[in-house]
């Protein structure tokens, strides 16, 4: 019995780490009913039925969270945020929109502002090169 039971715990452990492994070249989150197919043999070599509780047991190497809808498993600390819902409706674009070009205007300033850092910069450099 207790052979049995460390063998399942190291089985399951192994899980874990290949899905750690396979999430490294994914793109964001991948849905749990995807890992329940994909790792179907090995969650019944363990004697998982439930994978999410087997995740939840490792939050330093990934997340569980809803993402669309779904209950999904990521990396952990890639972004602790609320996933990104990417289903824009008409009656928030307008909004998107905004806050696109508020971001794009950020951006430019701040690509403004280096600009001006490189040429102080260079001007400092001279100075001192003429000296």
């Amino acid at each position: 019995q207790r052979n049995h039971a460390g063998s399942a715990n190291t089985l399951a452990n192994q899980l874990v780490e290949s899905i750690v492994h396979s999430l490294k070249y994914q793109f964001g989150s991948v849905p749990i009913s995807n890992l329940q197919v994909d790792y179907s043999y090995e969650l019944e070599a363990a004697g998982i039925t439930d994978i999410v509780p087997l995740l939840r047991m490792h939050p330093n190497s990934v997340s569980v969270l809803t993402d669309n809808g779904q209950l999904s498993v990521r990396l952990a600390g890639i972004y602790d945020g609320p996933a990104l819902d990417l289903n824009v409706s008409d009656a928030n674009v307008e909004d998107v929109g905004k806050k696109l070009l508020k971001l794009k205007g950020q951006a430019t300033e701040l690509v403004t502002k280096l600009s001006r850092c490189e040429q102080h910069t260079a001007n400092q450099l001279e100075e001192l090169h003429n000296l």
